[in-house]
C-alpha cells in the first residue's frame, strides 16, 4: 500500500510537472509576437515631403493593426542613402524599417559612388504603399500655355530654359522629356524637391516635374501653370483636365513616384510575413484610401515579391534612361 501511494504521488507530481512545462511551452509564443514594443519607420526625406506624409497617413491605419505605436524617424540626406545605410545596419528584428522610395531602392546605385548600401543585398521588401503621378508645371510667369508651346519655345530658345530636379522621378521625367524631344534645357540639381519647388514659385527656375501632392496648392493658387501630367499613362484623377505626356509628346514617359516598407535583409520570414499581412490590411482599408487621396497620393499595395520585381524592372529601365542621356554616377 505504501508502495502504491508513493509511486501514486510521484506520479501526480510529475504529471504536474510536464503540465506546467507544456503550458509554459505554449504560452511562450504569445509572450514573444511581433512586435512587442514600438516600431521606427525611417524616413529619407523631410517632414512635409511626399514620403512623409504616406508614411504619416500609414501610420494612423497600422498601429492598431499591430498593436505598437509606429514612430516616424527623419533621416533625410545624400539622396535617402543616409537613411538607407541607417536601417541596412539595424537589428534585423523587425524594429526599425526603411520607407523606401525609387531613389533608395531603384536609382541611388546608379547615381552614387560607394554608396554605403546595396538595395538587393541589404534588404527584404514588405510592401509597396502608394504611387505619386506627377506634373509638368511651369512658374506663371514663363510664356508658354501648353506643354507643345514649352516644346517650341524650348527650341526657339536653346539652353535657356532651366529646369529644376529635387528627387529621381523628377529627374528621369525631365530627362525623358529633353532627351526624346530634343531640347537643350539646363538642368539645376536641388537636394530636395521641396527646394526645387519653392525656387520654381519664386522664378528662380523654369519648369519642374514636380509630384501633384506638392505643386497642385500653387497651381490654384496661381504661382503656378500646370502644362500636362506624368502617370502610369491614365488620366489622373487628381488632375482630370490634364492630358498625361505619354499620350501627347512622349509616349514612353509613363512613370510614377512610390513608397515601400523594407527590412533588414536577415531579417525572419515569420516577422515579414506579419508585417506584410498588417500593411496589406492597412493600405486596403478606405479608411488608408481616403486620407491618402486628400494629400494627392494612390494607394496602390505590392506583396513582398512583386515589389522585388517591380524594383528589379524599374533599375534596369532607369539604367538605360541613364546611360542614354550620359548620366553616370558620381
Amino acid at each position: 500500500m505504501f508502495n502504491f501511494i508513493q509511486t501514486s504521488r510521484c506520479s501526480s507530481l510529475l504529471g504536474a510537472l510536464l503540465g506546467a512545462a507544456l503550458v509554459g511551452a505554449t504560452a511562450a509564443p504569445a509572450l514573444a509576437e511581433f512586435p512587442e514594443r514600438p516600431v521606427t519607420i525611417v524616413v529619407p526625406f523631410s517632414p512635409g515631403s511626399g514620403t512623409d506624409t504616406g508614411t504619416r497617413v500609414l501610420s494612423t491605419v497600422l498601429e492598431p493593426l499591430l498593436g505598437q505605436p509606429i514612430v516616424v524617424d527623419n533621416r533625410p540626406g545624400g539622396s535617402g542613402a543616409l537613411a538607407a545605410s541607417l536601417v541596412a545596419q539595424a537589428p534585423a528584428d523587425g524594429y526599425m524599417l526603411l520607407m523606401g522610395t525609387n531613389s533608395t531602392q531603384s536609382a541611388n546605385p546608379l547615381l552614387i559612388k560607394n554608396l554605403g548600401y546595396d538595395p538587393k543585398e541589404d534588404f527584404r521588401p514588405i510592401g509597396m504603399i502608394a504611387t505619386f503621378e506627377m506634373l509638368l508645371a511651369v512658374n506663371a510667369g514663363f510664356p508658354a500655355q501648353t506643354a507643345e508651346e514649352l516644346v517650341a519655345y524650348a527650341r526657339e530658345n536653346p539652353g535657356k530654359v532651366t529646369y529644376a530636379t529635387g528627387n529621381v522621378t523628377g529627374l528621369v521625367a525631365g530627362s525623358l522629356f529633353a532627351s526624346r524631344l530634343g531640347l537643350d534645357m539646363l538642368r539645376v540639381p536641388y537636394k530636395s524637391n521641396a527646394e526645387a519647388l519653392t525656387d520654381l514659385v519664386g522664378g528662380q527656375v523654369d519648369v519642374m516635374f514636380p509630384d501633384i501632392a506638392a505643386s497642385m496648392p500653387y497651381v490654384t493658387a496661381g504661382s503656378l501653370r500646370a502644362l500636362s501630367s506624368v502617370t502610369l499613362g491614365e488620366v489622373s484623377p487628381l488632375a482630370p483636365d490634364l492630358v498625361p505626356l505619354s499620350q501627347t509628346l512622349v509616349p514612353e514617359l509613363k512613370l510614377v513616384g512610390w513608397i515601400g516598407l523594407f527590412a533588414p535583409a536577415d531579417t525572419s520570414d515569420a516577422v515579414i510575413a506579419r508585417l506584410a499581412s498588417a500593411l496589406e490590411q492597412a493600405v486596403n482599408a478606405g479608411e488608408f484610401r481616403s486620407k491618402l487621396l486628400a494629400v494627392g497620393a494612390n494607394a496602390n499595395f505590392l506583396p513582398p515579391e512583386a515589389l522585388a520585381e517591380h524594383i528589379a524592372a524599374e533599375r534596369e529601365r532607369f539604367a538605360t534612361i541613364f546611360e542614354s542621356v550620359g548620366m553616370e554616377p558620381q
